[in-house]
């Protein structure tokens, strides 16, 4: 993917994280040997891992059992392990740093509004997380609008620029606007001509917005 590529290279010389808010993480994926872990995160925020343990040191016991490996252990199992370890690592270090950043802005309390507060909490973050360049990737559905695509379209990019305007103003209040691209694309394209529902079916080719102070 074009993100997975930009991390591959950005990481020759940056300390690169990837994290998907809310979504799939295949448009983060790079090269398996260069690329950084993909995590996933919601937008309500960190789910420790094993939150009722039945023993207090239950996630240490469980990370020894994924510890290292020997000569004898398979190959797959290793990458497995280290893997899981490091996930493990990641959630609880970004439980601790967002439990202790806040935005100011006051951001909408739709979706997208939610995902893009999660995206200017963990750029808040970075350096608490030892984090030098961010690949954050995050969706917005509804837009498959066989029906009734002009009221769709409203709502919907009333909705986007609702978050935007949020977005925009708490990263010029945390100083980094000038540090920060937004790219956006589709998945495919509509028909010019609408159909007999007054909406549009799908089509060839797409749409891609760039934007940001950088």
């Amino acid at each position: 993917s074009p993100l997975g590529r930009m991390a591959d290279a950005l990481t020759n010389t940056y300390t690169v994280r990837s994290l998907s808010v809310d979504s799939t993480i295949e448009a983060l994926i790079g090269r398996v040997d260069v690329a950084p872990p993909v995590y996933s995160i919601s937008s309500a925020g960190v789910t420790p891992f094993n939150e009722n343990p039945i023993s207090p040191d239950m996630t240490t016991k469980v990370q020894e059992l994924n510890g290292n490996m020997n000569s004898d252990s398979s190959l797959f199992a290793e990458a497995w392990s280290k893997s899981f370890n490091s996930a493990i690592d990641q959630t609880d270090l970004l439980g601790r740093v967002l439990a202790t950043t806040t935005v100011t802005t006051a951001f909408p309390s739709s979706q997208i509004g939610q995902r893009l507060k999660m995206v200017a909490q963990l750029i808040k973050a970075r350096a608490d997380m030892g984090v030098e360049r961010d690949l954050i990737y995050l969706e917005m559905p509804g837009f498959d609008s066989h029906a009734v695509v002009e009221s769709t379209l409203d709502d919907l990019f009333g909705e986007l620029n609702a978050a935007l305007q949020a977005f925009v103003t708490e990263l010029k209040l945390q100083g980094v606007w000038d540090q920060v691209t937004l790219f956006e694309t589709s998945d495919f394209a509509r028909t010019l001509s609408p159909n007999g529902a007054a909406g549009t079916d799908h089509a060839w080719g797409g749409q891609m917005l760039v934007a940001g102070g950088a």
